[in-house]
């Protein structure tokens, strides 16, 4: 199989913002796209000068500027780059999505765990998902509230855990976005934020779950305290030890999740495996 490149796997005209510009901008972003992180460019020669987060804006709620919210000179690629080089920069800097330039440094494209898994799949890998699992996982109770659901979420700096049925079983996966999609908003205070909705706006629940940690943050919204159970992703897709690890990407890739709970061969659960574990052995 010949060397992959990051430009046969990157997502090509991704959305950007330009400097100037300000937090309501990318705002506006995260809303309408799902996309956790957004490049910004220098507007009068389009060179790459930063990438801004949810979680960026999420720490910043009283900064405008996007230069002083962004993360400057951040970590990216080129397209001609072999795809082993992005998932090292990912896994050494703790980083979901990179940047991807051209020869003359202009940006081109973005990739992610997601992207690369396609060719973990087309590595048909015999190599067992338990090698590469993370056995630390904190799981929750069908029945635990949501709103102490998701304070665990926040201790344990996981957007996604897995759920236990009374005989101990998984019956869902939660995410914090399942959650935050269950809080209603006055729509005065997203149209301060966001501006009023335009001909091509429309602030749905659905997208305003992308920026609701925003508001549940700075004390705006509650979080409701029903059990986890009506709001969690039943019967989700699971893998077991013993499977191999392209299966894995396999699945992930193709439902664009980031995680599956691994079961043993009596089903109960032993663990977790993110994207990020399995792109891993793209640099071996």
């Amino acid at each position: 199989m010949a060397t992959p490149k990051v430009k046969d796997y990157m997502t090509k005209d991704p959305v950007f913002l330009y400097v100037p510009g300000n937090r309501k901008e990318a705002m506006r972003i995260f809303v309408k796209e799902t996309v956790s992180g957004i490049p910004v460019l220098r507007e009068d020669d389009d060179k790459l000068v930063g990438i801004i987060t949810r979680k960026d804006v999420f720490d910043k709620p009283h900064e405008d500027q996007l230069a002083m919210i962004m993360h400057k000179d951040p970590v990216s690629v080129h397209e001609d780059d072999p795809l082993s080089k992005a998932a090292k920069l990912m896994i050494d800097n703790g980083i979901h999505r990179l940047p991807v330039l051209d020869a003359k440094e202009k940006l081109v494209g973005v990739i992610s765990p997601i992207d690369m898994l396609a060719y973990v799949d087309d590595m048909e890998l015999d190599e067992a998902v338990e090698r590469h699992m993370r056995r630390d996982v904190v799981p929750l109770h069908r029945a635990m509230p949501a709103n102490v659901a998701l304070e665990i979420m926040e201790l344990t700096h996981a957007k996604a855990l897995p759920v236990l049925d009374d005989d101990a079983r998984v019956a869902g996966i939660i995410t914090d976005r399942d959650i935050y999609a269950q809080v209603r908003i006055d729509r005065k205070l997203v149209q301060s934020e966001l501006g009023p909705e335009g001909d091509e706006d429309s602030w749905t629940w659905e997208s305003l779950r992308n920026i609701m940690k925003l508001y549940y943050d700075i004390g705006k919204v509650e979080i409701p305290k029903m059990p986890i159970e009506k709001v969690m992703v039943k019967e989700p897709k699971t893998v077991q030890g013993k499977t191999s690890v392209s299966r894995a990407a396999r699945l992930m890739h193709r439902g664009k999740f980031n995680q599956l709970p691994v079961l043993d061969t009596n089903m109960k659960l032993i663990g977790m495996v993110y994207d990020t574990d399995l792109i891993r052995v793209l640099v071996k």
